[in-house]
């Protein structure tokens, strides 16, 4: 696929009204009020990849008006060969990328298929993303203190953020938000004030209760009222970093598989619903997102999962409890 020749200017700018409705935009509040990853994702979308490319092929202002769709399968076609990205990439990439023109007021209509064998090349990576229990097992177990010399309070820190982060299904951000005064110890209870979607309280385990009260005595927050407004755990790019590093020291990631602080939250939320049996509603009050989301983003049954709800469907539980005969 060829592109007519287009004239290169005299300016650095080649698409100089372009360049600066991308400056705009990362100032805009719609860009701004996204999350840090999000905005991230923006940046390398339409700053790295597709400004890059635009300079590239010298495409002025006047080809982004009168030649999107020619535009547009070029980059495509960029992104596919040159820079190899998944398909699941470009089609986040090309929504960004709309959402960016919508907001300039000139809407970009151009659509982009998958093809069947990349669908399920992406539904097999999905598939050994997820965590499974023993997986999950392991992460509580992690000992912080091994790998490199810490503060004990430090390592009873991070063992807590695991703990949280598999039972309550807290975003990784809300958690770097926590304040002593949202921890409520005697009834288990943490107050989320500063929410990707609405605020809401989330409930942990005796044993993160006993971690915490550790952690509080330990680091001087044994007070709610003893720095109440200081955050109890680290930056969100820090909490990201000591997860990946825990990941990696317990071979459960590789490379770019997608494994991180955000799989914690899959798991809590296939937990709840599939193995705790909560009805969908309120596994999404917990989660602070919508039934339909849960449903259709955050559930990912193990094989033990689906074969424990499998038996008591079919009630072969009660089989193998009357069936003494060995196997082989």
């Amino acid at each position: 696929m060829t592109l007519k020749p287009f004239k290169t200017p005299q300016p650095s700018k080649v698409a100089p009204v372009f360049e600066e409705q991308v400056a705009g935009f990362f100032q805009s509040r719609n860009f701004l009020r996204l999350a840090d990853d999000t905005r991230a994702s923006y940046a390398q979308a339409l700053d790295v990849h597709f400004m890059t490319f635009i300079r590239n092929k010298s495409i002025t202002d006047d080809n982004l008006v009168s030649e999107r769709k020619q535009v547009m399968d070029l980059f495509v076609h960029h992104l596919q060969h040159t820079v190899a990205l998944s398909g699941s990439a470009i089609k986040l990439y090309l929504t960004i990328i709309k959402l960016f023109f919508r907001w300039t007021g000139k809407p970009l209509h151009y659509s982009y298929r998958r093809d069947r064998e990349d669908l399920q090349d992406e539904a097999r990576r999905r598939l050994m993303r997820w965590f499974t229990e023993a997986e999950v097992e392991r992460c509580l177990n992690y000992e912080f203190n091994q790998r490199k010399r810490r503060k004990e309070t430090s390592s009873i820190r991070d063992r807590a953020m695991i703990r949280l982060l598999v039972e309550t299904g807290i975003r990784i951000g809300e958690l770097a938000d926590i304040k002593r005064g949202d921890v409520i110890l005697e009834t288990r209870t943490i107050w989320i004030n500063y929410s990707k979607t609405r605020p809401r309280c989330v409930f942990f385990s005796p044993t993160t209760q006993k971690l915490l009260k550790s952690y509080f005595w330990k680091s001087g927050f044994r007070k709610a009222e003893i720095g109440e407004g200081k955050n109890l755990f680290q930056p969100t790019l820090l909490c990201r970093s000591a997860i990946r590093d825990m990941l990696i020291d317990l071979n459960l990631k590789s490379g770019r598989d997608g494994r991180g602080a955000h799989t914690f939250r899959h798991y809590c939320a296939t937990y709840l619903f599939y193995a705790g049996g909560m009805r969908l509603p309120d596994v999404a009050r917990i989660l602070g997102d919508t039934p339909d989301v849960i449903e259709q983003v955050y559930l990912h049954p193990t094989p033990v999962m689906l074969l424990k709800r499998i038996d008591k469907a079919m009630g072969w539980q009660e089989d193998d409890k009357t069936t003494e005969e060995p196997l082989d």
